[in-house]
């Protein structure tokens, strides 16, 4: 099971810094943060991958820390059971905290609101 959950956590924090350090460049339809959102425009698409990278090694790190936690204290069966959970749940997180991130930072029409406000200022 250590090995399992070591293995799965890994996976993510090795993808996460590997998005991190070489991002998408273009909207596509194979590799990285893809969502209605997210691929409105370069700029959406820029700031959803990057956010994204960041909560994937946040993600790896948490789910090998949990499953070392788990494969001390629960048996085989329930540390696996906990850490997988544990690992979807944390996942789905990343997808809602990434559409909450990209609708703080753009409007409707995939604009940055910074942009946007200081346009009205002018």
């Amino acid at each position: 099971m250590l090995l399992l959950n070591f293995i799965l956590g890994s996976i993510f924090l090795i993808l996460g810094i590997v998005f991190k350090m070489f991002p998408p460049k273009k909207i596509n339809s194979m590799l990285g943060y893809r969502t209605g959102t997210s691929v409105r425009n370069q700029d959406t698409w820029d700031e959803a991958n990057m956010y994204s990278a960041w909560l994937l090694i946040i993600t790896g790190a948490s789910s090998v820390l949990i499953g070392l936690i788990c494969h001390f204290i629960f048996n085989v069966l329930t540390g696996y059971l906990i850490t997988a959970g544990m690992s979807i749940i944390i996942l789905l997180t990343g997808v809602f905290l990434t559409e909450a991130h990209l609708k703080k930072t753009f409007d409707n029409d995939g604009t940055r609101k910074s942009l946007q406000q200081e346009s009205e200022k002018q």
